[in-house]
């Protein structure tokens, strides 16, 4: 009877763990600006726009740019326009450490080379998320 019980509990005990109960939750990588720029660049490589606009642009601003529309449609002008260059200027952040605010909410990237006229990027942190600004 022991030896069901240890093994029932041993059982128990695997199955919880597989259900990541007791595990903390992983960030998302939004909360940070070292993790954000990176999948930033994989989506727009990805040609991922959609998924790109939702994450980076602050919603309020998304919604009142897409309005009636539809984000796939706004996304398909998006991946024909700016997409090259914010891929740019993505890209050549990526590595640097940005100029921050007092309270830590808002991030200045100066580029070192401008970019279709672009000298800086400006990210801002609402709640817990970063976006981009300009």
């Amino acid at each position: 009877m022991k030896g069901l019980c240890f093994i029932l509990s041993l059982g128990l005990c695997l199955v919880l763990s597989g259900m990541g109960i007791g595990q903390e939750p992983k960030p998302d990588f939004r909360e940070d600006l070292k993790t954000a720029i990176p999948e930033g660049i994989r989506m727009l490589e990805a040609k991922e726009y959609v998924a790109f606009l939702k994450a980076f642009v602050p919603p309020e601003l998304l919604k009142k740019i897409v309005g009636d529309g539809k984000i796939e449609e706004f996304a398909e002008k998006f991946g024909k326009g700016k997409s090259a260059t914010l891929l740019k200027v993505l890209s050549q952040i990526k590595d640097a450490e940005p100029e921050y605010n007092e309270d830590k909410t808002k991030a200045l990237y100066k580029l070192k080379e401008a970019v279709d006229g672009k000298s800086k990027i400006e990210f801002s942190k609402q709640e817990k998320y970063w976006y981009i600004e300009n």
